[in-house]
């Protein structure tokens, strides 16, 4: 089931970003009239009403946005960046959910843009592919460590052209590791396609639903699954999967380690994330604002819910900093506590002895 509305809102904070490092720039302030600030704030406070998940939480938006426009709030507010600072001040308590946000653009956004991309020009699209490319899709560092460990760095749910072609890639270089570590620490969300391709490669199932996006009419929306047309070798079930959070990890990110962590699939070491499960849709308020709006909420079909609010709860919970060595030590002892006597239990030994013994001094 697809809604091509929501199936993009979880991408949304991933794209735009590739977005506004290609169209936004830092210019001269933005004087705002009287006028201008009533519209943008009629306008957010109605889309709030009417679109928000949660009727009840939308309308909060709605009120409080029109309440502190009537009470003069925004009167000394004289340029279009200050009125965003202003206006996310005013919205984050309300529900602290990450995914709203008030954007202020330093050049025009083009009449017909449209939230779920369907009027974004062919050219912006390139250039956000060229600059998904330029972020090698995501991935920062990949590395096989000493004792036959994998490690794959993902900073961002990318899902542009050739985001498939490089996690397969990612894939096939750390096939034939024992276990991986897969560093989100600095990943704040992007695709739930993408989302739903990685899970794909640590379960064997295909076809298997991993989660929902249910509207506020309580209707599904979306479906993702698990593929069966995996451009690389799936990593499979049985082999040690660690995964890194912080603080930082976000949306996409947490619902990948929701995901493996409610199926037993994986390990959580480090911080309990911030809890964003809610997809999103933009809307163009104003040639210079736009706004993100939840329309939806995950469903996990295990738990029957998500991490909204909540977050990833680690099952190692340690300062972010100390996740790699300790998810690195933990991997190695996993691993030799499986072996047989040979040289490649006795490396892991040898590797781990070292680790330990770096930590102590």
């Amino acid at each position: 089931m697809q809604s091509i509305k929501v199936a993009i809102a979880f991408s949304f904070t991933c794209f735009t970003m590739l977005l506004n490092s290609v169209i936004l720039a830092q210019g001269e302030p933005y004087p705002i009239t009287q006028e201008t600030k009533l519209l943008v704030i009629e306008k957010a406070a109605a889309l709030f009403e009417t679109e928000h998940v949660i009727p009840e939480i939308g309308k909060e938006y709605a009120t409080a946005l029109r309440e502190n426009m009537v009470s003069g709030t925004f009167d000394e507010v004289v340029t279009g960046r200050e009125f965003m600072i202003v206006m996310d001040r005013i919205l984050w308590p309300i529900d602290t959910d990450g995914h709203v946000s008030i954007n202020f653009r330093s050049t025009d956004i083009p009449a017909d843009y449209s939230g779920n991309f369907e009027n974004v020009s062919p050219e912006q699209i390139a250039e956000a592919d060229a600059l998904a490319k330029r972020r090698n899709f995501g991935f920062e560092n990949i590395e096989r460590l000493r004792g036959n460990i994998g490690y794959i760095d993902y900073r961002a749910f990318t899902e542009a052209n050739g985001s498939k072609e490089a996690l397969a890639s990612v894939m096939s270089f750390v096939q034939h590791t024992e276990a991986l570590i897969i560093d989100l620490r600095q990943n704040g969300g992007g695709s739930p396609n993408m989302h739903a391709e990685f899970v794909s490669y640590f379960l064997n199932s295909t076809n298997v639903l991993i989660g929902s996006f249910i509207d506020r009419e309580g209707k599904v929306t979306d479906e993702y699954r698990t593929s069966g047309e995996l451009l690389g070798p799936r990593y499979g079930e049985s082999k040690p999967v660690f995964i890194l959070n912080s603080k930082n990890t976000y949306s996409a990110a947490e619902a990948f380690g929701y995901t493996l962590q409610t199926r037993n699939r994986a390990t959580i070491v480090g911080e309990a994330t911030q809890g964003g499960a809610r997809p999103t849709h933009s809307h163009r308020l104003h040639s210079r604002f736009m706004l993100r709006v939840p329309v939806a909420r995950s469903l996990d079909p295990i738990t029957n819910s998500s991490w909204e609010d909540v977050g990833i709860i680690p099952d190692y919970e340690i300062p972010s900093e100390d996740s790699l060595p300790f998810a690195y030590r933990a991997a190695l002892e996993e691993l030799i506590s499986m072996a047989d006597e040979g040289p490649a239990k006795r490396e892991k030994e040898l590797v781990l002895g070292e680790l330990v013994d770096s930590s102590a001094n």
